[in-house]
């Protein structure tokens, strides 16, 4: 049995050093614990009680030892051996003490930043940013080095605050574009160099993307497998893009729509079908599932469209209108008519009565869209000698004059009338529309072209109109070119040409335009520039 006492005479040889130390101590005190029969007793009781912060320990630790040598026989200890144990072992307790002081510190650091994880992570979840910014502040306090994943948490509580620019440091650090970094950090990186290059594609651009693109983690993610698409399309590699959009859309069928696109652009016929009938197949279970779902209810009929099923198309949309009759719905479905009338008149622009077909219906589901009028317009330009151009004419004057969108069909009689080249007829009109809607930019923008055209021209006026027009609309084109030609009939050619250079490279085309340039450069005495514009005038 002697080898179960091993331990405990180890123990004991480990504290004798402390004894000595500790009796040194007692010693210091005036020799209490120690005290003869000739001590006065007031003496020895006061040195007693200065002693009292060494003797406490020291009594419980006697009675720790006396469980601790139950196993041993006090007998077979000398009274040097057991001294050495009683005396040493307060000093070790005070050591074993500090020590689990600062693991229970260290255990409870740990304990703290984990909850403050945690709380950071569930407010990004419940897109509370600021309260996951205001934890993750704790995190970042001086001194504290929080791990990658707790960066990144943080990073994008800052860029949902208000502070981008910190945000971009962050993902910055943890994804460079020299060393691998975080992998989610590098995804974020991905997209927004990718947004870079799809403005401005260059070389060093495309290098980067495809760095960050490399380090964005071993598995799959929906929107890096469409980023890989997008780059290898980049490098005209489309077949390599097929295999990413494959792969994110057995994540998402939604993204087969897309990879029928591509597989239609790169004429790849069977891909293309194969893609769209796993597109239907989704979105149809999805309408099973749901009926009310409207996004999807149009990409299905959008699909079917596509698949030359157009009944099946028609009744997907109108049921959508059906159980959802309401404004948003019968705009939507007034588009899909419209992308049905352009591919006719694209396909078989000869085939009038399908094109009028679908006028009539997006003009029932939406009649103050805009963009039908347009139609009406175009169609009336290449029908206007045949039954559907009276059909047209006369749609429009019934409108008119039952006060149904009677602003949008003022409009287009007048366009229709300038086809027509009755101006007086035109003007009217046109004049009807801005009276009854001056917030149109079109309608403003065509009366401003006409007053500026008219046999007497009122120029200020012709400037404020198209001046209202571009506060509306500053993008388009179209009222660019109209403010530059005003510019040109007012005199002020420097202004006119300004204009015209700025939106030479947007026009369809810019043959009229390089004709008004050309002979604005010859009213300047500038020869050069003046032949330039006139050769590709032609």
């Amino acid at each position: 049995m002697n080898f179960l006492l091993e331990p405990f005479r180890w123990l004991l040889g480990l504290l004798r050093g402390f004894s000595e130390i500790f009796e040194l101590l007692l010693r210091s005190l005036g020799g209490a614990g120690r005290t003869t029969d000739d001590d006065n007793p007031s003496r020895a009781w006061w040195k007693t009680a200065l002693m009292l912060p060494v003797l406490i320990p020291y009594w419980l630790w006697t009675a720790i030892f006396t469980i601790l040598s139950y196993p041993l026989s006090l007998s077979s200890l000398g009274p040097r051996a057991r001294n050495a144990f009683l005396l040493g072992c307060p000093a070790i307790l005070v050591f074993l003490a500090t020590v689990g002081v600062a693991v229970f510190s260290f255990i409870s650091y740990g304990k703290i930043n984990d909850r403050y994880r945690t709380q950071m992570n569930v407010a990004l979840a419940t897109k509370d940013f600021n309260l996951a910014k205001a934890v993750g502040n704790r995190l970042f306090e001086p001194g504290k080095i929080p791990d990658p994943e707790t960066k990144f948490r943080y990073a994008i509580a800052l860029d949902q605050t208000g502070e981008s620019e910190r945000a971009s440091q962050i993902i910055g650090d943890l994804a460079p574009d020299d060393s691998p970094g975080y992998f989610e950090a590098h995804r974020i990186q991905a997209m927004t160099v990718a947004g870079r290059a799809g403005k401005t594609p260059d070389e060093k651009l495309l290098e980067r993307l495809r760095w960050h693109l490399e380090h964005s983690g071993e598995e799959p993610n929906v929107a890096i497998e469409q980023l890989w698409g997008s780059y290898f399309m980049t490098v005209n590699q489309p077949s390599e893009a097929a295999k990413h959009l494959e792969i994110a859309a057995k994540m998402d069928p939604k993204i087969y729509l897309a990879l029928s696109d591509l597989y239609q652009r790169s004429g790849n016929t069977p891909g293309e079908s194969r893609a769209l009938r796993a597109a239907e197949d989704y979105f149809s279970k999805k309408l099973r599932d749901d009926p009310l779902l409207r996004e999807e209810r149009l990409l299905l009929a959008l699909i079917q469209s596509r698949m030359n099923n157009i009944e099946a198309a028609e009744n997907t949309v109108l049921t959508g209108v059906r159980l959802h009759p309401d404004a948003r719905m019968k705009r939507e479905a007034s588009s899909f008519f419209i992308v049905r009338y352009d591919k006719i008149a694209q396909s078989d622009p000869e085939d009038m009565a399908s094109q009028m077909k679908y006028i009539e219906n997006a003009l029932a589901l939406d009649i103050n869209n805009l963009e039908i009028y347009n139609r009406m317009i175009t169609l009336y330009g290449r029908a206007k000698d045949t039954e559907e151009g009276a059909k047209i004419r006369g749609m429009l004057e019934s409108m008119v004059s039952e006060g149904k969108s009677p602003a949008l069909g003022h409009f287009a009689l007048s366009s229709i009338y300038l086809l027509d080249r009755d101006s007086k007829k035109a003007e009217f009109h046109l004049n009807q529309a801005y009276k009854l809607n001056p917030n149109l930019p079109v309608v403003t923008n065509n009366l401003a072209w006409m007053v500026a055209h008219s046999e007497d021209p009122d120029l200020d006026r012709a400037m404020d109109l198209i001046q209202s027009a571009i506060k509306f609309a500053p993008e388009v084109i179209s009222f660019r070119d109209t403010l530059a030609t005003i510019l040109m009939k007012q005199g002020k050619l420097d202004f006119a040409i300004a204009e015209y250079e700025r939106i030479l490279a947007q026009l369809p085309d810019p043959r009229a335009a390089h004709r008004k340039l050309a002979e604005m450069y010859k009213q300047l005495d500038q020869p050069s520039m003046a032949k330039l514009h006139e050769n590709k005038s032609k």
